[in-house]
């Protein structure tokens, strides 16, 4: 083990590494509707790492995606949360809107693929479960 991530849940579903302006952090989606982001280690933090934990969905994140600005999420809950990858902070989150006609009872509400498009902030497609995208 070369480090052990601090305030990690039990349950991580997908680590990113993302560049910030001027730093590298690890970015951690979990089942229980957190976002994880370690600080990457390095001399002047004594080889330390520093984790933050929040909460943007009321249930398990399925994807992650960012650029250089932004973490885009998408879970289980229909949700999309963006967060700012400088303070780790949820900036805004909204309900994907599903076509009536093309959702079976048997389909769920998930997101299952966000992108951010890089260089291009203001620009996120959002896939759901049922094939729309938004």
């Amino acid at each position: 083990m070369l480090y052990d991530l601090p305030e990690a849940p039990t349950e991580i579903t997908e680590l990113k590494f993302v560049k910030a302006i001027t730093d590298i952090s690890l970015v951690g989606t979990c089942w229980d509707g957190k976002v994880m982001m370690w600080t990457q280690p390095n001399e002047e933090r004594n080889y330390q790492i520093d984790g933050i934990c929040s909460i943007g969905h009321r249930n398990d994140i399925i994807c992650v995606d960012s650029d250089e600005k932004y973490i885009a999420t998408g879970g289980a809950d229909g949700l999309v949360s963006v967060w700012s990858i400088l303070s780790g902070m949820l900036i805004h989150s909204f309900a994907v809107p599903v076509s009536q006609g093309r959702k079976p009872a048997t389909v769920s509400n998930n997101v299952v693929c966000v992108k951010l498009v890089k260089k291009q902030s203001n620009i996120l497609y959002v896939c759901h479960e049922t094939g729309d995208i938004h």
